[in-house]
């Protein structure tokens, strides 16, 4: 599988690269992803701590955590890298948001 990684963008908010990338690597629209990232992290968060001179300065700043069912790297709104998780929270993650599209269940035949 492509890992997808964020092109470079003047002034993006990591919290956008960080969508971007998760929706390409799902073939989704940003606006589909559910649910949303705030669930996962802190996007305002986020972005203070990756945004301004402050970071540039300090440069080796790397926040990892899991989100729809990738594990997402970020080193700044251009270095972003989402790859699966490993099969138990792949697999977890994507039952629990089958489960949210159809109130009757992923598993459930009429």
């Amino acid at each position: 599988m492509r890992t997808p990684r964020t092109a470079p963008g003047i002034g993006r908010r990591v919290s956008t690269a960080i969508v971007t990338a998760v929706a390409e690597a799902e073939g989704l629209s940003p606006t589909d992803l559910a649910p949303p990232l705030h669930d996962a992290v802190d996007p305002e968060a986020l972005d203070r701590l990756f945004g301004g001179d402050r970071h540039r300065a300090e440069g080796e700043t790397r926040v990892s955590f899991t989100y729809y069912g990738y594990d997402v790297r970020v080193g700044g709104p251009d270095d972003v890298v989402v790859r699966p998780a490993d099969e138990s929270a792949l697999t977890g993650s994507r039952s629990d948001r089958d489960q949210e599209r159809d109130p009757s269940g992923p598993d459930r035949r009429t």
